[in-house]
């Protein structure tokens, strides 16, 4: 490929939990130039970021405009419970309002406003002084909510400015991530993004100092969990607005990839799988909020399934041939070093005559490379540096004299990310089918040769059933999800998919949009689901980086709500994120409602980074009706959409 080339390119990068890809990506044709892919190591992602980056042309990178990161670190630090020391403050929270704070130091004081935004105790300004005094050493941010701050957010904008004052920290109020009801959730939202202020700061500053190591002089974006994309400023500012931020690059992926507006996009990695209904070609949003890791936030991100089956499940197969896939991830066997001595240990397990588990059976150890092994003893450590040379299959290491010992240990050195655990999985069956080439085939085969002889079952057979548990598993997910299913209703479908017993009912079930593949391993799996489910299965190229791709092809956008209602003197009052404000009627509400929404809206959008901004806008009404039938408007909510592509730099 020659250095000529006439379009804008862009970097898109994403940080995904068993790869990290990366795309060169033509922003006016809409080519993929060159992509990569690097293992992610989640301890460190700019390690990740650099060496996917290492595989890509030196002068497709220098000539990038733009470059876009999607990212697990909001999610992976939630559900593992890190982050930052903060400080939250509550105001006008009763005693018996019940907020999580996601482990940051609470202190609730005076200040409130009710329903219609008007003042019912004034802010405790000294107590909060003193609570910014105590606290600004400890701190690395803070966070402010108020009860009612989405109807009067002025105690909230008045603290920000005094903590502000008085500490120099990083601190974000509610209203800012949400004007939506539930203070507590708001609360929560809010004390999150406190915690995750250092580690975005952490992994911006370093991924900004990999681009002008490698030459790349443009602007960094952050994808959003919706999917639109933020500047790398305001992404440290709102770092908790990245949940779910890689799913919903890897939606817009396959929509951009595609040339689709609507389907049912399936995105299958390593680890899990994510599914999520697309129509009008904008990706889904739950209005309630992201929930990650069990803890609900206020963050509108997209509403995606997800299920811990991949390329790289865990297949836990038990004697009588019966087997169980993920949700866990374990490494390929297909990607162990040593390949003739892992292969003479799979023979030898094959003709083993042991009562183990066949889990256990399986099961090969091998050194993490990057792991941590600080928190090791000396034989953890000494265990760790052998397992680097090469793999332990389970087998030996219960023969030896110290197998007991050391197996108790190792699960423990598991946790801590020292080791890995490699055995049959997925990508091992494909591969052992011919319809893969992964890492290697003949330690696949061999693979499935060992579990057959443990099972009694004929490796084609085997082959099968792993191949029919995946397509029920997937199968089964996108059915529950499109169609809203309780559990009861779930047992039936269940029941009919696996040809049980239903008493002369035969169900015909079919997707009438199509499957949009995305993921390395999405065609192998999605082939049989779309046949099974009757509908078209598309399967774009480029779709194993589809979620890099989605991260450049994402717009900027911003969405400012004005909410009007009418007051017991006929009157209205207008509610905006900065403020509120009275009117005599509605029209002039609605006037005043206009200006203040797109304003917002498009400064918003502008300070995130968009360029040229366009607009869209619509208002619901809540309207009552009498006896004879008159209408009544009790409120209005006006929503404007200020949205555009990212502002690009100079072509160097």
């Amino acid at each position: 490929m020659g250095e000529d080339n006439g379009g804008r390119l862009g970097l898109g990068v994403d940080c995904g939990g068993t790869y990290t890809d990366a795309v060169v990506y033509d922003m006016d044709s809409g080519e993929v130039l060159a992509s990569a892919k690097f293992p992610t190591s989640h301890h460190d992602l700019t390690r990740c970021i650099d060496g996917v980056l290492g595989e890509l042309p030196g002068y497709l990178l220098r000539l990038s405009c733009l470059a876009c990161l999607s990212t697990t670190l909001a999610t992976n630090a939630i559900v593992e419970g890190k982050g930052g020391k903060a400080c939250l403050i509550l105001l006008g929270y009763e005693a018996a309002a019940t907020v999580s704070p996601f482990g940051a130091r609470v202190i609730r004081l005076r200040g409130a406003h009710d329903v219609r935004g008007e003042e019912t105790e004034p802010l405790d300004e000294e107590g909060l002084r003193a609570a910014a005094r105590g606290n600004g050493e400890w701190a690395d941010a803070f966070a402010v909510s108020g009860y009612f701050s989405v109807r009067n957010p002025a105690h909230e904008m008045r603290a920000r400015d005094i903590i502000s004052r008085e500490t120099g920290k990083p601190i974000v109020c509610g209203h800012e991530l949400s004007m939506q009801l539930d203070a507590p959730r708001r609360a929560t939202t809010a004390a999150v993004n406190a915690r995750l202020i250092p580690l975005i700061t952490a992994l911006i500053s370093s991924t900004l100092s990999i681009l002008y190591k490698r030459g790349i002089r443009c602007p960094l974006m952050v994808v959003r969990g919706d999917g639109t994309l933020m500047g790398a400023e305001m992404a440290l500012e709102r770092p908790v607005e990245t949940i779910l931020s890689g799913p919903a690059a890897s939606v817009v992926g396959a929509l951009t990839l595609s040339g689709r507006r609507e389907g049912v996009v399936i995105d299958i990695g390593g680890t899990t799988t994510d599914i999520a209904w697309v129509s009008g070609g904008l990706p889904p949003i739950n209005g309630e909020g992201a929930v990650v890791g069990g803890l609900a936030t206020r963050v509108e991100a997209i509403d995606i399934r997800t299920i811990g089956l991949g390329g790289d499940s865990w297949i836990r197969l038990s004697r009588d041939g019966s087997l169980e896939l993920g949700p866990r991830r374990v490494l390929p066997i297909a990607m162990l070093p040593g390949g003739e001595g892992v292969l003479e240990d799979l023979g030898r397990i094959a003709a083993s005559r042991s009562r183990w588990p066949l889990p256990d059976m399986l099961t090969f150890w091998i050194g993490a490379g990057d792991g941590d092994i600080s928190a090791c003893d000396a034989a953890g450590a000494d265990l760790s540096r052998l397992l680097e040379e090469r793999p332990l299959s389970h087998l030996e290491l219960k023969s030896s004299a110290v197998g007991a010992e050391e197996s108790l240990r190792l699960l423990s050195m598991e946790h801590a990310g020292a080791v890995l655990r490699s055995s049959l999985t997925p990508t091992d069956v494909f591969n052992a089918a011919g319809e893969s080439l992964v890492g290697s085939a003949g330690l696949s085969r061999a693979a499935v040769e060992a579990a057959s002889g443990l099972t009694g079952v004929p490796p084609p057979e085997l082959i099968a059933k792993v191949k029919r548990a995946a397509l029920e598993a997937i199968a089964g997910e996108i059915l529950v999800f499109l169609l809203e299913l309780d559990g009861r209703d779930r047992t039936l479908l269940e029941r009919w998919m696996g040809g049980g017993e239903t008493r002369g009912v035969k169900l015909d079930l079919r997707l009438e949009a199509p499957i949009l593949a995305a993921g390395a391993p999405a065609a192998l799996f999605l082939a049989p689901v779309a046949s099974f489910l009757s509908c078209e299965c598309v399967v774009p190229p480029h779709m194993e980086v589809a979620n890099a791709v989605g991260a450049v092809a994402g717009v900027v956008s911003h969405r400012e709500e004005v909410i009007m209602r009418r007051q017991t003197d006929e009157t209205w009052r207008a509610f905006a994120s900065d403020g509120i404000c009275d009117f005599p009627d509605l029209a002039s509400a609605t006037s005043w409602a206009e200006e203040k929404a797109c304003g917002l809206a498009e400064e918003a959008a502008r300070l995130a980074g968009a360029g040229e901004i366009e607009r869209d806008e619509h208002a619901d009404d809540f309207t009552v009706y009498d006896s004879a039938g008159n209408a009544t408007v009790l409120e209005r909510k006006l929503t404007v959409r200020a949205y555009g592509r990212p502002r690009v730099s100079p072509v160097p």
